[in-house]
């Protein structure tokens, strides 16, 4: 084999080593999280399988401290269960580094069931959020950090 080839190889085995590898960018997985997230009747399992082991929520509800897939698709699952029509509606993802995608999105739909102790009002909400994930070499979420305007939220549904 000559030099250059060899040159070759071991910069492209030494740039495989440093950058993760994945199937899908962190943007690309994150688009498919939405559609999972937001498709009814949720996959509950197919949502936590985007989660690594490791997971962390850096900002966490109260009471919530501990964090993992499951606990997140059930999450989702009571989003969903309090408005039936409501979707994620994604403004941007942009990555970040090599390994996150801040994503913001509006979330809107009418609250048509209990959704964090309101019960239905029938009212529509639309509020807006970003969220910053991270992501392991194999393309699973690890971490999370989300800002959420629930204010506004509760305004909007009829809780002051």
């Amino acid at each position: 084999m000559s030099p250059v080839k060899k040159t070759m190889i071991s910069a492209l085995l030494l740039f495989a080593s440093v950058q993760p590898l994945y199937a899908q960018t962190p943007a690309e997985i994150m688009q498919t999280f939405y559609q999972v997230a937001d498709s009814r009747p949720l996959d509950q399992n197919k949502l936590a399988g985007f989660f690594a082991d490791s997971f962390t929520d850096h900002d966490p509800q109260p009471g919530h401290a501990d964090s993992n897939g499951e606990m997140m698709a059930a999450f989702y699952d009571l989003l969903l269960a309090a408005s039936e029509d409501a979707v994620h509606e994604i403004t941007f993802i942009e990555p970040v580094g090599g390994n996150k995608a801040l994503v913001r999105w509006k979330w809107k739909g009418t609250h048509t069931g209990d959704l964090f102790g309101v019960p239905a009002s029938g009212n529509r909400f639309d509020i807006a959020g970003m969220e910053l994930w991270e992501f392991n070499d194999a393309g699973k979420i690890t971490g999370l950090w989300h800002v959420e305007d629930v204010a506004k939220l509760f305004a909007q549904i009829g809780q002051q």
